[in-house]
């Protein structure tokens, strides 16, 4: 996988749930605005608006409020712990989670109880 620095699309949250799909046709101007990613990224990377409250860490850590943007990169592998935007299968719907799994099971955590 190769990585780069540059711009990446800013892309809603229903381009996000068929950005698999999307991602050979998608064209510049399909993208709400390009904006330049901070660490090295994969060319099918992205960036999202989060939206919501479920990421917004009611303590100290890390949080993500309704409004900053966050950079995804689809070929990346994840781990327990990481944050990651998911797609529902059956509805094609994004959600920004933590991955977390206990006792075998693999499930996703909101920041946010």
């Amino acid at each position: 996988m190769t990585k780069r620095f540059g711009k990446v699309p800013l892309l809603s949250w229903v381009q996000a749930g068929a950005w698999c799909e999307a991602i050979c046709n998608f064209e510049p101007f399909d993208a709400d605005a390009w904006i330049s990613c901070p660490v090295p990224i994969s060319q099918n990377g992205y960036a999202l608006k989060v939206l919501g409250d479920s990421m917004t860490n009611p303590g100290p850590g890390r949080s993500y409020p309704t409004g900053c943007i966050i950079f995804v990169d689809p070929e990346a592998q994840t781990n327990n712990g990481d944050r990651v935007v998911a797609r529902v299968p059956r509805t094609n719907e994004v959600t920004f989670k933590v991955l977390d799994s206990d006792a075998g099971r693999v499930y996703l955590r909101p920041i946010n109880p």
